[in-house]
Order: structure tokens, then sequence, then C-alpha cells
């Protein structure tokens, strides 16, 4: 289906196409929710396993960026993404970002023996929560506290210690409240057993209500990881000598540039000022995507708009 619908553009040397049917959504929607019906996928075979794994394996190119998506089909062992990422050729430049929490634990080992750059982890808060082991005073509709948030996130590197060597931050949605961008501190020794300090930042979400009496937020966390990573490569080839063609347009390049000037304010790091702005691109991008019945299509225009009026972020 990628193929089909990207044609030339698409990574055809890195796609195989397993025999078993595609699963089918169906979405119900009213004016203040969403219910997605999603039937179960079709099982991969040994032989798909392998044919990827040997496409990963004979690439050429070092890549640039790398983005682990959702669950994973069944018959997938658990560290499949693990796997993958072993496999990738990856570079000193390499960005990664993850939006799953499947096979977390394999893929983390895997990245602390062989690092990328910077990598994000990108969940929402509720998940977070979840595998942190931490209770929400709350409902998942409520937004998450920042002490529910810090509590996780400390719960959540004690649990997962790979982590500690392989993420730079987490990158935390939480619907219609706030998002937060958690920047975790590299420890200052590779024999420490200690947990990494971090710094949260605050990312005001535009309240949508006003801009349509539907919205589809199905596919939205697709589109915020994304347009996450696809800034965020874009600012790191801004800031380098690379003459590769920046990734996005002279439009979003020049919004890009506008946002970061928000966070000189709250950071020195560069780092970090890259990480807090492109996740607020993948923000304004997810949340342009509700306005669209098309599940993961959105207005450029219209998500550069939303990146214009959502305020700039705030260290906690």
């Amino acid at each position: 289906a990628l193929e089909d619908l990207l044609g030339s553009a698409s990574m055809e040397s890195l796609t195989v196409r397993p025999q078993s049917h595609m699963r089918t959504c169906t979405t119900i929607v009213s004016s203040d929710t969403s219910t997605e019906l999603v039937e179960p996928s079709g099982a991969v075979t040994e032989e798909d396993i392998h044919a990827l794994f040997q496409k990963l394996e004979d690439q050429q190119e070092e890549t640039a960026a790398l983005c682990f998506m959702g669950s994973m089909p069944p018959n997938c062992p658990e560290n499949m993404y693990g796997n993958i990422y072993q496999r990738v050729k990856k570079g000193s430049s390499t960005l990664c970002l993850i939006d799953s929490v499947n096979g977390l634990e394999d893929l983390f080992k895997a990245m602390a023996d062989a690092p990328c750059q910077k990598a994000i982890l990108k969940l929402n808060a509720s998940e977070l929560c979840r595998l942190a082991g931490v209770a929400k005073a709350s409902n998942e509709a409520d937004g998450v506290t920042l002490a529910e948030l810090e509590e996780a996130v400390t719960a959540f590197l004690q649990k997962y210690q790979p982590a500690t060597k392989s993420l730079s931050g987490l990158a935390v949605t939480d619907g219609k409240h706030p998002a937060h961008l958690v920047a975790l501190d590299t420890p200052s020794s590779e024999t420490t057993t200690s947990l990494p300090t971090f710094q949260t930042y605050m990312i005001p979400v535009v309240d949508l209500s006003g801009k349509s009496s539907l919205l589809y937020p199905i596919g939205a966390g697709d589109t915020v990881a994304a347009g996450t990573l696809a800034a965020w490569r874009s600012y790191q080839m801004l800031s380098s000598s690379e003459e590769t063609p920046n990734c996005l347009d002279g439009d979003v390049q020049g919004a890009l540039k506008t946002y970061l000037g928000s966070t000189e304010q709250i950071t020195p790091d560069t780092d970090v000022q890259h990480m807090v702005s492109a996740f607020a691109f993948g923000l304004s991008c997810g949340s342009a995507s509700c306005l669209k019945e098309e599940n993961s299509v959105f207005d450029t225009k219209e998500a550069l708009k939303l990146l214009n009026t959502m305020g700039p972020p705030k260290a906690l």
C-alpha cells in the first residue's frame, strides 16, 4: 500500500509485502469522541521477516533518520524492533524516534550497545504511566499532573535501565492537554548506576473545539511522530554543513526557525532547543490532521498556522 500511494518516492528497496491481507479499521466519530474498531492483523511468515532483515543488511547508505512506529503483526518475535535496529546501517548523525510501546526492552538494549546520535521515545501520558506502574489520580481523559509525570519518568528509567544510555528525551502527548518534552541528561560515566537527571518542558496545544464541529483524532499520533522526526532532521541539516537538500520546504523551514527562537529563552542547550521545537511542530501537524476526515492527512499551511498560535514552551 505504501508503494501504491507514494510510487517512485517510496522506499521500495526496504519494503517487504507479505501475502496476508491488510487489516481494516473502522472509525465511529461523534461530536466529542471517536471509537476505532480494528480487525486483527494477518500473520507474517518467517520468510517475510528474513526478507526484510536481508534488505536491511544489504543497505549501502547510512540512515539519516529512523522511526519505529506502532505494534507488530502476529508471528513477529518480541525482539523484532531490536533486531531491525541492529541491522540498519547507522552513522554518527543518525536520529531515532520510537513511537511504540512494543519490544522496548530489547530495543533499548540494542540501542545502548550502538547508540544513535540522538533518540526520542514518543508516547502518551497514560502509556508512560502504565509502563512505569504509576497510577494517575484522575481518569485517562484528564491531563497528567507534573508530579505524576515526573514520578512516571523516574519509575520508567528505573525499570528500563538501558534507556538511560540510549534516549535523549521523552516526548509525551496528553490529548487536548499540554504536551511535555522531557530532556534527559547523559550520565557522566558509562559505569554509573545512578539515573540521569531530567528537565521537563511544557508545550501548549491549540484548542480545536472552535475549528470544527467534528474532529478526527485517529492517526493523529502517527502524524505527530512523523512531523517531529521530519522537523528534527531539518534542524540537524540547518545546523550542519550538509549539502543534501533540506527535507522540508522553505515555508516550513522559516516557521521552524521562528519557533526555535522561543526556545532560546528557556534553555541554552541547542540539542534540547531542537527537540522541543521539533516536537511542537509535530504536535501542530497532529492537530491539523484532526481537522481532516482521512487518517494522518493534513494541510501543511494549517499546521503552520497552528504552530504560530500554540504559544511558547515553558521550562518546568
